[in-house]
């Protein structure tokens, strides 16, 4: 409110102003005016000064437009205050009116809770009031356990497992595609250990076909070679291609 009233003030303030500067041009204007028509004269009738009556004359005249500028900046703030009422004037009633609303909102949620209390307090006066009643008829439990198939789930179980193991062997056994020809248990053979074969294999033969793009076989077949004759040293054959 403070500040549309200091708007109001400088815009009362920028019309007063602009006001007193049409006023001062149009003074100088009526005083150039009347100084060119009067010159030469000194005196009038009745023996006064004619740029002395005039002079006055104007001062008379601007003090009058200028209590009627002030005037008007007067009117036009005092409507624009009226207007301000007229607008802010509802408010207070509203005001009025939303905090009774809120009161009576706030009165019926209090007494909703006051009831709540009440039968809260009520409902376990009547829990600590009924516990000493007696039973008439209790129930009936059975007197043995009754049989269950626990057993047989064990049994299920067992079963299960095992086929699922033998299935999990079965399928990797049928999956492997590799040659056993040796086990995992190993023997030493003079300075090393090897690992115990499957079966007796001395009466078989063994070949190698290397083949690669080296120019030559002479230092670039060493390494496969000597890693066939560590793994069949008997009745091997080997045959390397070079490029």
């Amino acid at each position: 409110m403070a500040g549309e009233g200091g708007d109001l003030n400088n815009e009362a303030q920028e019309e007063m102003q602009k006001a007193q500067r049409e006023l001062n041009t149009t003074t100088n204007s009526v005083k150039d005016l009347t100084h060119e028509i009067e010159a030469g004269s000194y005196s009038t009738e009745t023996g006064v000064k004619a740029k002395d009556m005039i002079d006055k004359w104007l001062e008379q005249m601007l003090l009058m437009e200028k209590a009627r500028a002030e005037m008007s900046a007067t009117d036009v703030m005092r409507q624009r205050l009226d207007q301000q009422y007229l607008f802010y004037s509802p408010i207070g009633a509203t005001l009025d009116r939303k905090d009774r609303h809120i009161s009576f909102v706030e009165g019926n949620y209090m007494e909703l809770l006051k009831a709540l209390n009440a039968a809260r307090l009520r409902q376990k006066n009547l829990q600590m009031s009924t516990a000493t009643l007696r039973v008439l008829n209790p129930p009936m439990f059975p007197l043995n356990a009754q049989p269950t198939n626990r057993l047989m789930i064990l049994l299920g179980a067992f079963l299960l497992t095992f086929m699922l193991t033998a299935l999990w062997f079965f399928i990797v056994e049928l999956l492997d595609r590799t040659l056993r020809l040796s086990s995992m248990a190993m023997q030493k053979v003079g300075d090393r250990y090897e690992h115990v074969g499957q079966a007796d294999f001395s009466h078989l033969k063994y070949v190698m076909i290397c083949g690669c793009g080296f120019p030559n076989s002479k230092h670039n077949f060493e390494p496969a070679v000597m890693q066939f004759v560590r793994c069949f040293p008997n009745e091997h054959t080997m045959i390397t291609v070079p490029e």
